[in-house]
């Protein structure tokens, strides 16, 4: 299941989060961060030339509080979610 191999690291984060894509992955995707509230917080259309070699994406998170938050990822008409701790 894609939600298995989708990994964000490390959560809890403070400063920045990596997020790992499975590499038979192609295209282009969206990130969002929502609040707890559902809005997006932050957005970010990605291209296949933003990830380094190991399908790894780096999100800054300094300007947002501590909490909890929602990452979606959106590729191909699908959308996987994962919980993320901001300290």
């Amino acid at each position: 299941m894609f939600d298995e191999q989708l990994l964000i690291f490390p959560n809890p984060a403070s400063s920045s989060v990596s997020v790992r894509l499975p590499d038979n992955l192609a295209g282009d995707f969206k990130l969002d961060l929502l609040n707890q509230q559902g809005i997006i917080i932050k957005n970010d259309v990605l291209k296949e030339m933003d990830f380094s070699t190991d399908y790894t994406y780096k999100v800054e998170l300094e300007d947002f509080s501590s909490g909890l938050y929602i990452l979606r990822f959106i590729s191909n008409s699908e959308v996987y979610i994962k919980k993320l701790i901001i300290e």
